[in-house]
């Protein structure tokens, strides 16, 4: 099923949970909407009447007033959390209609303030919603700012998950040549940790490589090239804002030259330095089950692991 969230959305509060001991999630009905994102690991719950798996890349959105219990305890489990609410209307489509949506919501000029999301679906490419994710933790440790910065984060994060599916519905309804094309920014995408090159990727393709980068800039209007470095950027902000990893040890994470190189990348195109990126989301509420029992609602419970 898919949700479509019409309004403005409330965020009402968020957290990462991080436990390396066998995990249960409580029982519980919320009052608000649940968004859940699997980072690491796999969730074992009941959803109404249905069992489910969150695992990494996956996403889930429970409607308020939906019971949820543990299914089977989970080990070296880390995902992401967060309540909200939304001024307007909520409705439920099944795929025809969410589809037929999606098709309307995709025409050249459409202006819309609906959020189309699938109830559960995985994201191809999560290092946005990720850093959205670690910018609403770091706000919502910052008391200081205005709670209408949390409220916009939310929406862009819910707007990313509906954006996602949108292209996943365009791939799915596009011609062969567009669907290739999906197929190559797909494998990039999970590839990109690795030394890839424009003659890799069109031999693989059976491309000429010309060829490729020229339909690369066509459609999207940057080259091949920029293309992967975008991607491993996106990467890298990732890893910076989710571990404590040197900017050593992710330049070679994602099969960059040398730190150096990285950092100047960065700075060309995100105006600031790794290291700046990151002291900017150095908040994060973490809560875990350690040494707590079950039944006690966990929401609560809060403190960096050892």
């Amino acid at each position: 099923m898919f949700l479509e969230l019409n309004g403005i959305p409330q965020f009402t509060d968020c957290g990462k949970l991080v436990s390396t001991l066998p995990f249960l999630h409580a029982n519980r009905t919320n009052e608000e909407y649940l968004l859940l994102i699997g980072m690491e690991g796999s969730l074992h719950i009941r959803v109404g009447e249905a069992a489910c798996t969150i695992k990494p890349r996956d996403t889930m959105l429970i409607l308020p007033g939906v019971p949820i219990s543990g299914l089977i305890p989970s080990r070296n489990l880390t995902y992401f959390w967060c309540h909200f609410d939304m001024t307007g209307t909520c409705r439920l489509l099944s795929q025809p209609e969410a589809l037929s949506r999606y098709q309307l919501m995709l025409q050249p000029g459409t202006e819309t303030d609906t959020l189309l999301i699938p109830q559960a679906f995985h994201l191809v490419n999560s290092s946005r919603a990720i850093i959205f994710s670690q910018q609403l933790l770091n706000y919502r440790c910052c008391p200081e700012y205005p709670k209408a910065i949390l409220h916009n984060l939310m929406g862009c994060l819910l707007l990313e998950l509906s954006t996602q599916a949108a292209d996943n519905f365009s791939s799915y309804s596009a011609g062969k040549n567009h669907q290739r094309l999906q197929e190559i920014l797909q494998w990039i995408r999970v590839n990109a940790c690795m030394k890839i090159t424009v003659s890799e990727i069109a031999d693989r393709f059976n491309y000429n490589p010309d060829y490729l980068s020229h339909l690369f800039h066509e459609k999207l209007g940057i080259s091949l090239k920029h293309y992967i470095i975008q991607v491993k950027l996106e990467i890298v902000k990732e890893v910076l804002v989710s571990s404590d990893k040197s900017i050593k040890e992710i330049a070679r994470y994602v099969s960059f030259d040398d730190e150096k190189y990285l950092m100047r990348l960065f700075k060309q195109n995100e105006g600031i330095t790794p290291s700046e990126y990151r002291n900017a989301c150095s908040r994060t509420k973490f809560n875990t089950n350690l040494r707590v029992s079950k039944r006690i609602d966990t929401r609560w419970v809060s403190f960096l692991e050892e």
